[in-house]
């Protein structure tokens, strides 16, 4: 069996999968070669390489995964698990979802979304050499972020792909995979919207102000009337099918700087 496990950014979706792969593979500590079976699964981190929004969005293109995903390779990887189970994370594509699904007999598709709020402002306060947008006003805005946000309305919207918000696992401290719960209870939640480490360890670096967080938040509201003004790549074809806005088609609703940190009462 596959279990695809696509995420927002910010929400370690590698931890999420290694737990998953313990728990449905009954991989224990105490295991032999569990030290090999850990180093293994950093192959099945496979981040944005089978990210194909062009595809997605009905744009020819000679390369399918242009960020490096070689399909024939990881049907490979797939049919030489070492595990019954294999758990696969990273941002993946409608299009990758549809290859698996037809060449492989039990797949099973998550998309864990999260506020993009939140992910806006604990993704600005890692800096790292990834493309910033630098024409949208709005500071520290990786454009992985943009694209893989775009990501998760798409496989949003299909219908064999389970849905999953990142605050409902903060709440329960669980997920469920095929009727079965997983216990994520290590995320120790601050407020249902940030973890405590995210608070006490990360909130602290955070150099943005409200006013960046609005402005991104103006973004996201309006992300079809907006973004293609501020990205040259976006061809007109992805333009035209955006998101009106990422807020409501994920489902939540902008969050100030003050929301985000603010404790519950």
């Amino acid at each position: 069996m596959l279990i695809v496990l696509s995420g927002s950014e910010t929400i370690k979706k590698a931890t999420i999968a290694w737990t998953i792969t313990q728990q449905l593979n009954s991989i224990k500590h105490s295991d032999t070669n569990y030290q090999q079976l850990l180093d293994n699964n950093t192959n099945n981190q496979l981040k944005m390489q089978f990210r194909a929004i062009w595809t997605d969005f009905g744009v020819d293109t000679d390369l399918i995964f242009p960020e490096g995903g070689d399909y024939t390779a990881f049907l490979s990887q797939y049919h030489n698990r070492p595990y019954p189970i294999l758990v696969i994370s990273g941002s993946f594509s409608k299009t990758f979802v549809n290859m698996v699904a037809r060449d492989i007999d039990k797949v099973y598709a998550i998309n864990i979304t999260r506020n993009p709020s939140a992910i806006y402002t604990i993704d600005s306060i890692t800096q790292d050499t990834a493309p910033y947008n630098t024409t949208a006003r709005v500071r520290l805005l990786k454009q992985r972020n943009e694209s893989s946000l775009i990501q998760s309305v798409i496989l949003k919207q299909m219908p064999n792909v389970q849905t999953v918000k990142f605050e409902n696992i903060l709440e329960t401290g669980t997920i469920q995979i095929n009727n079965q719960s997983i216990d994520l209870s290590f995320y120790k939640s601050y407020n249902n919207i940030l973890t405590q480490d995210e608070y006490h360890n990360l909130m602290p670096r955070c150099s943005l102000s409200p006013l960046d967080i609005d402005q991104f938040n103006n973004l996201a509201d309006n992300f079809k009337k907006i973004l293609p003004n501020n990205r040259s790549d976006i061809p007109q074809e992805i333009a035209e099918q955006l998101p009106a806005s990422l807020f409501d088609e994920l489902d939540y609703q902008p969050l100030s700087l003050q929301e985000i940190t603010c404790p519950i009462l």
